[in-house]
């Protein structure tokens, strides 16, 4: 008997990641990270700290055969190097000691990886709005990540991510697992670059 999609598993994914994608929202801290552009900078640095690795990790997944474009898994990292550099600021590394993700062992894995990543983008909205007004951060200039610049409208894709997911997930336990190890590794990316008075703030 052929294995068919879930589609509920939008719904296991939101229900088992809201209390880590609401602590992630506490550690980034929208007021403190467009507070000036030094913050905002560290912000786009810890981003790029924690995404970069996810991406590679997603990036030998068949996208374009669940529906999806060719770059879905693959364009963030690129465009937080472009903001960086606009910005005139080299990338805060990461921590030696933050952890590496392992490979995600099977596509509907990949999905629960790729349903964090893609979903920060709707975030993305409200902080390049809110950098926009308070720093005067442009898509040109320093705000192409959050505002996906160059990428499809971000509701369009989200629904077109949705309906791959719905389709193409063929396992909602394998998915789960995975975006719940992605919210983790991106807090433990991102906790020592944004948490007030880390290291990175001191020096």
């Amino acid at each position: 008997m052929n294995k068919t999609s879930d589609p509920a598993v939008l719904t296991a994914l939101r229900q088992a990641t809201a209390p880590l994608h609401e602590r992630l929202d506490r550690l980034v801290d929208l007021d403190r990270s467009t507070s000036d552009h030094q913050a905002y900078r560290r912000l786009l640095s810890a981003m790029l700290s924690g995404i970069a690795p996810v991406e590679a990790s997603l990036r030998g997944f068949d996208w374009v055969g669940a529906g999806l474009d060719a770059e879905v898994a693959t364009w963030r990292a690129p465009l937080l190097r472009r903001d960086l550099e606009v910005l005139g600021e080299a990338p805060i590394q990461a921590p030696p000691d933050a952890p590496s993700p392992a490979p995600y062992p099977s596509r509907s894995a990949a999905f629960g990886a790729l349903y964090v990543i893609e979903g920060a983008a709707l975030g993305g909205q409200v902080i390049f709005r809110q950098a926009r007004e308070r720093l005067g951060i442009t898509a040109e200039q320093g705000g192409a990540f959050h505002a996906a610049h160059g990428r499809p409208p971000v509701g369009e894709s989200w629904r077109r991510f949705r309906n791959a997911l719905e389709t193409h997930c063929l396992d909602t336990e394998a998915a789960v697992q995975a975006a719940v190890r992605t919210f983790l590794d991106l807090e433990a990316r991102l906790a020592p670059l944004l948490s007030p008075m880390s290291a990175a703030e001191r020096a």
